[in-house]
């Protein structure tokens, strides 16, 4: 969720560790747990101090690659749709005419900048290793100045299509500028997160 956040205080490298609970019993009778690292990521090179980290399991689902993006309004601005691809298949994205791609495990930000509000097409195409193509998306959906739009692909192991879509909507909780000084903004502002399936 974006609205979760963790502090980190780090120039150097992080280490994501996983659980592991043993079948074998400690003096108390309780199974044994240690951690193993299933993901390491290098800060040393990013200069943003807001991220967002993707972690993509490899083909043996025995350890994760990390890529970290820049999640700062700078990398990821409001008004800005920005597409997640965990799956295997490049995927064509088109939003309000502007079209980009985004690789198997990896995640790409539209060049279309929305400053007013806007209903604007948006739609995805996922190409296979072997050239077969699916539509994942077809849809139109709203933008403005004050929301951050993020579309994550998953692969759907049920169902017809063999792909999901989740998205993830942020919306700016800063005070709108107000040239009236006269204007009471002792309200507070209202901060909103959604998260909804896309069709």
């Amino acid at each position: 969720s974006m609205s979760q956040e963790i502090g980190l205080n780090s120039n150097g490298t992080v280490e994501l560790l996983k659980k592991l609970v043993a079948t074998e019993k400690d003096n108390s009778g309780r199974p044994k747990e240690s951690y193993e690292v299933y993901a390491s990521i290098n800060l040393a090179q990013i200069e943003s101090h807001d991220l967002g980290i993707l972690l993509i399991p490899n083909k043996q689902k025995t350890a994760y690659g990390a890529r970290v993006y820049d999640f700062s309004t700078r990398g990821f601005p409001y008004g800005s749709f920005l597409a997640v691809n965990f799956t295997g298949s490049k995927i064509a994205c088109k939003v309000d005419e502007t079209n980009f791609a985004v690789g198997p495990g990896s995640f790409g930000r539209s060049s279309k900048l929305f400053t007013t509000r806007t209903v604007a097409s948006i739609g995805m195409i996922a190409t296979e290793p072997n050239g077969t193509e699916e539509q994942i998306v077809s849809t139109k959906v709203v933008f403005n100045e004050t929301m951050r739009t993020i579309y994550f692909v998953v692969p759907n192991s049920g169902g017809i299509s063999k792909y999901d879509v989740r998205c993830i909507i942020d919306i700016d909780n800063s005070p709108p500028k107000s040239s009236d000084s006269s204007k009471d903004n002792s309200e507070e502002p209202k901060s909103k997160t959604s998260k909804s399936k896309a069709t």
